[in-house]
């Protein structure tokens, strides 16, 4: 939940976070598959997040991981634009 949040918010204070910030700010198509445990996810700082993450027109949003796990390669390409 926290690198998430840290994108949707531009908190760059992480190597990771700043190039995705960066990736983000210089308009290049982002494909993100958010991840937090169920606890976690539950938060209302989640969501929040991922809505602002959402208004991005260039981001992509893969939702669905939970603690239970990353969605399948499969899953994730056929979610790709294009």
């Amino acid at each position: 939940m926290t690198s998430t949040n840290k994108t949707a918010l531009g908190l760059a204070d992480t190597f990771a976070v700043a190039l995705v910030c960066e990736m983000i700010g210089r308009g290049v198509p982002t494909f993100l598959v958010p991840k937090a445990g169920d606890a976690l996810a539950g938060h209302p700082a989640w969501d929040h997040g991922l809505a602002l993450l959402d208004e991005i027109p260039h981001v992509t949003l893969l939702r669905g991981a939970t603690s239970s796990g990353l969605p399948g390669w499969r899953r994730v390409a056929d979610a790709l634009p294009g």
